[in-house]
């Protein structure tokens, strides 16, 4: 689903948006997903005078369409990039112990069937090295499944040619979630974020200084009562690119990548029990997905294939949409999956740096890449979810120097230690509970909160009548304008409420609504909320139109 327009700004993003014309920073980050979110984090921690500029919603490409995974890459053990996999594990138990709730184990099963490329001892050895490489970051818990044991625990999945399984544990999260609450961090420790802000330009000259020319999306001068020029030059001693596969303002032989779409499909959980995330091998091609319960749902992904569309526009097609429904019905027979099971679909594209277009973008390896390109300028990219911190602390660690060149001193990174998160999760939990929530919202809402669960009690609607859900609800809403940047409602349900794109058709329902909620807060006309519905409504079913998927009723 494409961004929409939202009507207009809010008072707290004007004054940020003044501040970055008016004001001189140390660093200027371009690019509001998990990678620039991170930078921006690292660097405002370390005592820089940082501002960054995001052209969409804080995580609106790349890091809000991925399959939610916090893992060190166990399929990069083939290829024997075990300092990939190690840097990975280690990411994984920072990201665990700095934001519980929000970043949980998962166990992972990983059936072997007769003629796979890899035999059950093959595999179990693999896992058992995957382990080894943690070094004390570990979750334990592997161990090998007999055939009886897998088919007992899940009833559904083929049985021709199953010899036995592997049983391990890795870890998943919200993507957008976990990019929100580095972009709260960030904030916490003195960034200037400001969403809705395209990069026109980079305006670095010979005395090494950055900067770029910066035009506000939102400016309406009917609306504002004529504020002026909306387009302002940001002056910065260094500027750095996170845009992740937007490439347009590279210079020329910085760096070269290679986008990969990456499609996922949801169905109800209620078609397909699972007891954890299950590694499966498509019939089509025997490329490596998973089948992964989220909630209420199961989704199927990822597929892997070269895609050079502007990231903008990047849609699932029907060709992914059908190669994932017969994955899914290739390992679980007697479920006959269809179109009209799916409730959900989303496609991204991942920036892989590569120089050719021979090799298969599933092989590409996802480390991260720095680049420091003409005087005042640095480009951060490749690399993934899970170890966008190490990647934001090898660009500071980069730029610190050059920095120090021009008279700033910035201190050590300290992103390793401490809570990514305010609040104490179980304190939420209990408190919420007592309310009246019910344990499936609470639940939900502990994987999409973590430690900060209990700073929602604070937008809780006075009145103690009503559903105790709908009240939630409301508070949900309340803090994702107040507290979370969201100014249109697809930001608020495609992004940052569940379930998001894991049921488009419920999100499809629930739109005028949450227009009138939303609008509440934001002070839209009557028209305005019902424009907002439909454009919302619209882009839905354009999307699952583009995938051959029926459209909600």
């Amino acid at each position: 689903m494409r961004a929409l327009v939202p009507p207009r700004s809010t008072p707290d993003r004007d004054h940020d948006f003044a501040r970055l014309g008016a004001e001189s920073w140390d660093l200027l980050v371009i690019g509001g997903g998990i990678t620039g979110t991170a930078v921006a984090r690292d660097a405002a921690l370390r005592g820089l005078k940082t501002a960054l500029v995001e052209q969409g919603d804080f995580a609106f490409g790349t890091s809000s369409r991925s399959s939610r995974l916090v893992h060190g890459g166990l399929r990069y053990l083939a290829n024997f990039d075990f300092s990939l996999v190690r840097e990975g594990l280690v990411e994984r138990r920072r990201l665990l112990d700095s934001a519980p709730g929000l970043v949980r184990p998962v166990r992972f099963i990983y059936p072997v069937y007769k003629g796979d490329p890899d035999r059950l001892g093959k595999v179990h050895l693999g896992v058992r090295l995957y382990d080894a490489l943690s070094l004390g970051h570990g979750l334990g818990g592997t161990k090998r499944l007999l055939r009886k044991q897998l088919l007992h625990s899940i009833p559904g999945l083929r049985r021709d040619g199953l010899q036995g399984a592997v049983s391990y544990f890795d870890a998943a999260t919200h993507d957008t979630r976990l990019t929100l609450a580095v972009a709260r961090s960030a904030l916490r420790a003195g960034a200037v974020l400001v969403p809705r802000c395209r990069a026109l330009g980079l305006s670095g000259n010979q005395d090494r200084n950055g900067g770029a020319r910066i035009c506000d999306l939102l400016s309406d001068q009917s609306q504002r009562g004529g504020q002026g020029d909306r387009e302002i030059e940001v002056r910065a001693k260094a500027t750095v690119l996170c845009c992740g596969p937007w490439q347009t303002l590279y210079p020329p032989a910085t760096v070269k990548l290679r986008t990969a779409r990456g499609t996922h499909i949801s169905i109800k959980n209620r078609r397909i029990p699972l007891d954890g995330y299950i590694a499966l091998r498509s019939p089509r091609d025997g490329r490596l997905a998973f089948a992964m319960p989220i909630g209420q749902y199961i989704v199927f992904g990822t597929t892997d294939d070269d895609d050079r569309t502007e990231p903008g526009l990047v849609r699932p097609t029907a060709q992914d949409a059908g190669y994932l429904l017969e994955l899914a019905n290739h390992a679980f027979p007697a479920v006959d999956v269809t179109p009209e099971d799916v409730t959900g679909i989303w496609a991204g594209l991942r920036p892989l740096v590569a120089e050719g277009s021979g090799e298969d973008a599933d092989a590409l390896s996802r480390r991260h890449l720095v680049v420091r390109g003409p005087p005042g300028l640095w480009i951060l990219t490749g690399g993934k979810l899970t170890t966008h911190r190490r990647m934001a602390e090898d660009l500071v660690d980069a730029i610190v120097p050059a920095l120090a060149e021009q008279g700033v001193e910035a201190g050590l990174c300290v992103t390793t230690e401490g809570k990514l998160l305010t609040g104490d999760l179980e304190a939420g939990r209990v408190r919420l509970e007592a309310l009246g929530l019910s344990r499936g919202a609470l639940d939900s809402a502990s994987g999409l909160y973590g430690n900060s669960l209990e700073e929602l009690i604070e937008f809780l609607p006075k009145e103690p009548t009503g559903d105790p859900d709908a009240r939630f609800r409301r508070a949900q809403i309340a803090m994702a304008v107040k507290r979370e940047w969201a100014l249109s409602l697809d930001d608020l349900l495609l992004r940052r409420l569940e379930p998001g794109p894991l049921d488009l058709k419920q999100c499809w329902r629930e739109a005028p609504a949450a227009a009138r909620e939303l609008g509440s807060h934001l002070a839209w006309s009557d028209r305005e909320v019902t424009r907002a519905a439909a454009e919302l409504r619209d882009g839905i079913t354009r999307d699952l139109g583009a995938a051959g998927i029926p459209l909600p009723t």
